[in-house]
């Protein structure tokens, strides 16, 4: 089979990472597998690009006319969108170069997309996402719950000289309890709760250190005000996997906190494959897949509110082999659910199931409840019952995150706007 999978560029990010892992799993499996990126990027010179060139996948850019001519002339069987970014400009322009392909999506934040009624099918990151793209309206026979492809072998613990050179390199004492977080510098990927929750537990326990790579202004401005300013490591960015892979193996865990929360959340099965166990918290007013991407007590721990996390890093602290489960448990769940080869395999077996009319998708209602028992230890109470009631928006207040009196507040301005406007 011919496959195009199509992204908006080749630089970081986990859209970006995941269309790598599509196109490579395609390769894999034995299928002519290319890449199409919408908006320009030097290939020659990024590692994304590299990487792909490397396992002699052939790049094409939708902006280069000769591009266009070749694409029109290979006429690939399935176009493979990964949403992120892909204008609707873009589709029109994709789907008048290869009008007969079968068109699937990754649809990264279960929204419904300028093309949704061109598509066979619309692939949500998990059962959550799968949840929320059938409450905005997305059609059942269309809706799949498949994730991210992880290129599980590119991830493993570090030795334990690499561990300490990475230590050392940053200052951090060998001996210390470093807890780490990964991600991409956009304000709403990070929470306030990290500075929050390394404050609470560094002002008893002196060995502590937190390290963040990537990480936004906002918290760079709230980690320099921090009392335990000088236990607190910025380092601006990682690149490569091995380097990233020593990373991970030099935190005793990994705080995954976003205020938006994640569509899938890429780090967690990457830390996971390192040995790391990682503490979600659950952001049920947004994206929410952190949760069962991670499964509690499987690679880490899900919590409902960041003091959770306090507790349970207070006990970590101390405890030998705090990463035993992770490696047993852990590693086992992330190369099940999400190896790139397995999740490729998916696809192909999806479109010859639709092609001999024998796959039915016949969902009902998706009960979020269950989805999110299956991910928790115990679901908090109150966010249980709003989400029965619909208010899923009053979570982050019922779960903690954000104070009672700033819901008041923004409900007292958005009354003042709506009383000033009609005054003027």
């Amino acid at each position: 089979m011919k496959i195009l999978s199509v992204i908006l560029d080749l630089e970081k990010g986990g859209a970006q990472r995941a269309a790598q892992n599509f196109a490579l799993g395609y390769k894999h499996l034995g299928h002519d597998s290319r890449v199409l990126y919408t908006r320009h990027s030097n290939e020659t010179v990024n590692h994304r690009g590299k990487i792909l060139r490397k396992n002699k996948i052939k790049l094409y850019s939708l902006n280069n006319n000769q591009h266009r001519k070749l694409l029109k002339r290979w006429k690939p069987n399935l176009v493979h969108l990964h949403a992120h970014g892909i204008t609707k400009n873009n589709f029109a322009c994709i789907k008048k170069i290869i009008p007969h392909a079968t068109y699937v999506e990754t649809n990264v934040f279960s929204t419904l997309s300028g093309w949704s009624e061109e598509i066979l099918y619309s692939f949500q990151l998990s059962h959550w996402s799968q949840w929320l793209y059938y409450l905005r309206g997305g059609k059942n026979d269309k809706n799949i719950c498949l994730p991210y492809p992880v290129d599980t072998k590119s991830f493993s613990r570090a030795s334990k000289d690499k561990i300490l050179k990475f230590r050392s390199h940053y200052n951090i004492p060998h001996n210390a309890f470093v807890i780490g977080r990964v991600g991409q510098s956009i304000p709403t990927k990070w929470s306030y709760t990290i500075i929050s929750l390394f404050n609470s537990i560094a002002c008893t326990k002196k060995n502590v250190y937190l390290v963040l790579i990537n990480t936004s202004k906002d918290i760079i401005r709230l980690a320099k005000k921090s009392r335990y300013s000088q236990r607190i490591i910025i380092i601006n960015s990682i690149y490569g996997d091995d380097n990233l892979s020593i990373a991970y193996s030099s935190f005793n865990v990994v705080y995954l906190a976003a205020d938006q929360g994640e569509s899938f959340g890429m780090v967690i099965p990457e830390a996971i494959l390192c040995g790391t166990p990682v503490i979600s918290l659950a952001t049920p007013w947004g994206d929410n897949s952190q949760c069962e991407v991670t499964r509690n007590k499987v690679g880490g721990y899900v919590i409902n509110n960041y003091k959770n996390g306090i507790s349970i890093i207070n006990k970590m602290i101390g405890t030998k082999n705090i990463n035993n489960f992770v490696l047993k448990k852990g590693i086992k769940h992330i190369i099940k659910n999400y190896d790139y080869i397995n999740v490729s395999k998916q696809v192909v077996n999806l479109l010859k199931l639709k092609k001999n009319n024998t796959y039915n998708n016949n969902l009902q209602n998706i009960n979020v409840v269950k989805i999110l028992k299956n991910a928790f230890d115990k679901p908090n109470f109150f966010t249980v019952i709003l989400l029965k009631l619909k208010l899923r928006f009053l979570t982050r207040y019922s779960s903690g995150y954000d104070n009672w009196i700033n819901f008041f507040r923004r409900v007292y301005i958005k009354i003042y706007k709506i009383f000033d406007l009609k005054k003027t």
